[in-house]
């Protein structure tokens, strides 16, 4: 095995998107006697390379303790830390008496990994991305496993908690914007398929989000699926008003009424009866303009 691979199957993999994840060489298990030293580990991998004094973390995590008495737990959380991650000759956690330090290095960390923005430079000033870049943005976008350490908590710890509650909605903003980006990419690129999974992953992180569920009924609608598309417009509609108190607005209203003449003018186009020749014509010209239409409507969309 080369010295590069050994190199990599050192690194701890943490993982910190979807839960708390700990593993070496591939392996779960992270250790850990205690709940606030994977907050601490969080905490400390999301400021990689940073010194934190001890005093603040004694404090932050033992808000009721006296110092002293914080500080003593500080230290047993730091030495079960310690065993955890500092594996073989591998220093990842620095300590010293006034502060610690995680060595960012030493780690997979599938959060840095997310938030890493990669663009050649081919790339600036084009209209879409190239292909590598959308790879790599669409690697991104799977690295999302879920809200950063979903389900997590420490109820005695209300800094600690603001703190989590800052960097969940951080990060989850970061998501909803990679799939709307990518949606769009694939749409402009003429890929519905690929445009239509991240439009749904969009929606379902962001049901307050009008101009996903207008993105998502167009598309529903170009893939042909008409029914499914006027299904979630109205879907759409008792969501802003249960969550906004709002209607949709015009666009998307005006989305709607045109795929659903579509969807009229089609079910007429398949009728039983046979249709005058002129009437016909008439009816597939039509369908051609509302097509139109609706492919129209969010222009303004997909160039925000």
């Amino acid at each position: 095995m080369s010295g590069e691979r050994e190199l990599l199957l050192e690194r701890l993999q943490l993982r910190l998107l979807g839960g708390f994840q700990l593993l070496h060489r591939g392996r779960e298990g992270d250790g850990l006697a205690y709940e606030k030293a994977r907050a601490l580990l969080a905490f400390l991998a999301m400021e990689a390379d940073l010194p934190h004094s001890r005093k603040m973390l004694a404090e932050w995590l033992w808000p009721e303790f006296p110092l002293n008495a914080a500080l003593a737990n500080l230290r047993i959380v730091l030495l079960d830390l310690r065993k955890a991650v500092n594996t073989g000759t591998a220093v990842r956690l620095n300590v010293d008496r006034n502060s610690v330090s995680l060595a960012a290095n030493g780690f997979s960390i599938d959060v840095s990994m997310f938030l890493l923005s990669r663009k050649h430079s081919l790339c600036a000033g084009a209209p879409l991305p190239c292909d590598e870049c959308i790879a790599g943005m669409e690697a991104r976008s799977a690295l999302y496993q879920g809200d950063f350490l979903a389900g997590f908590s420490l109820a005695d710890c209300p800094d600690f908690d603001d703190w989590l509650q800052l960097k969940r909605e951080e990060l989850r903003q970061v998501a909803i914007g990679l799939h709307a980006e990518l949606a769009g990419i694939h749409e402009s690129r003429g890929d519905i398929a690929a445009a239509l999974a991240h439009a749904h992953r969009h929606v379902a992180m962001a049901s307050w989000d009008e101009v996903g569920h207008r993105r998502l009924i167009r598309l529903l609608a170009l893939s042909g699926q008409q029914e499914s598309a006027l299904a979630q417009f109205e879907r759409c509609r008792r969501l802003l008003n249960t969550e906004l108190g709002v209607q949709p607005g015009e666009e998307t209203s005006k989305l709607a009424e045109a795929i659903a003449r579509d969807l009229s003018q089609r079910d007429a186009e398949r009728g039983p009866q046979k249709l005058d020749k002129s009437i016909a014509g008439s009816l597939s010209a039509e369908h051609r303009q509302v097509t139109v239409l609706y492919c129209e409507l969010l222009v303004s969309d997909t160039e925000d």
